[in-house]
């Protein structure tokens, strides 16, 4: 055989074993590259790679950076939300964590049927498309402070602590959103 026909032959052969290859690896695509898994409330919970947990409640992923177990002692109070809810926090103090944590809280809201709108605690600093908002309607308020605490203010749930604290207080309370 001449040169070319080997090199044929070879590539003809990587296609054909790469596919094989993919095909078997992504069989299970459904579920997450996990570690071990727990089950909550009836519902399996995955670590994943990156130390998150992940579950699939009717074809919608969730994931969580924090265990539900590890969230038990965490108290939030009872969630009553309409058909759409504000995400209050202050413009002025945003950071990675809380935009972060804003996102998240977003897309599960979203994915339990709530419209989302971000708003300002105040006018200054507030982007000219973000309506100002307090605890008259229905909404989270996020505040970075030193102490972590939850609990009601108005028709709002008010989220307070550091990057930790409000990651943990968002975990749980996406986990009551979920029905959990």
């Amino acid at each position: 055989m001449k040169k070319a026909q080997w090199m044929s032959l070879f590539i003809i052969f990587l296609m054909a074993s790469s596919t094989i290859g993919f095909i078997g690896i992504t069989s299970n695509s459904e579920e997450p590259q996990t570690g071990k898994s727990i089950k909550y409330n009836g519902q399996k919970f995955s670590s994943t790679l990156d130390n998150r947990w992940v579950t699939i409640i009717d074809g919608v992923q969730f994931i969580f950076d924090y265990s539900p177990e590890e969230l038990n002692d965490l108290a939030v109070p009872e969630l009553n939300f309409g058909n759409k809810v504000y995400i209050i926090f202050d413009h002025n103090k945003t950071n990675s964590y809380l935009n972060y944590n804003v996102q998240k809280l977003s897309y599960t809201l979203q994915a339990t049927n709530r419209a989302v709108i971000n708003a300002c605690d105040k006018e200054e600093g507030c982007p000219e498309n973000a309506p100002i908002k307090d605890c008259t309607e229905d909404a989270v308020y996020l505040k970075i402070t030193e102490e972590n605490k939850v609990y009601n203010e108005g028709k709002c749930i008010v989220v307070e602590g550091d990057n930790e604290g409000i990651t943990k207080s968002i975990d749980k309370i996406d986990i009551k959103l979920v029905g959990l």
